[in-house]
């Protein structure tokens, strides 16, 4: 009786744990020309969990537990986006990813006062900006 009991229960917490874990699952791709977006790191971040797109740009997390959680899209060429998802059922979210353009800005120097300002850099230039590199 105790062991029917026992295996009853062990049953019952089993397969409740198995109704309430969902899947996470999309595609990313490229916002201007929807092609997908392979290679790029998909984090559930409150679970710690990490997974790579496929050359298809597909994802998917399974065993998600019901709640609220942070989808984080990271990759080199279009940066790390963050949204907010709410799982209490098998969803699928696909997004689209916009390039990221990295500006680094620009160093001019102006010879203004040479007269080869264009075309040289003198002595005295190279005394007073020395390379380190």
């Amino acid at each position: 009786m105790m062991i029917r009991l026992a295996m009853t229960l062990l049953f019952i917490a089993g397969t409740a744990s198995c109704v309430h874990a969902f899947d996470v699952t999309g595609r990313l791709s490229d916002s201007a020309t929807g092609k997908p977006v392979a290679g790029a790191t998909v984090g559930i971040e409150e679970l710690f969990l990490t997974t790579e797109t496929g050359p298809q740009g597909n994802y998917a997390f399974t065993g998600v537990a019901p709640g609220i959680y942070h989808l984080v899209f990271s990759h080199g060429r279009y940066g790390v986006e963050r949204m907010s998802i709410r799982v209490k059922r098998n969803i699928r979210v696909d997004r689209a990813l916009e390039k990221k353009t990295y500006d680094a800005g620009t160093t001019e120097k102006h010879y203004a006062s040479h007269a080869l300002a264009a075309d040289s850099i003198t002595r005295d230039d190279i005394r007073k900006y020395p390379l380190r590199g």
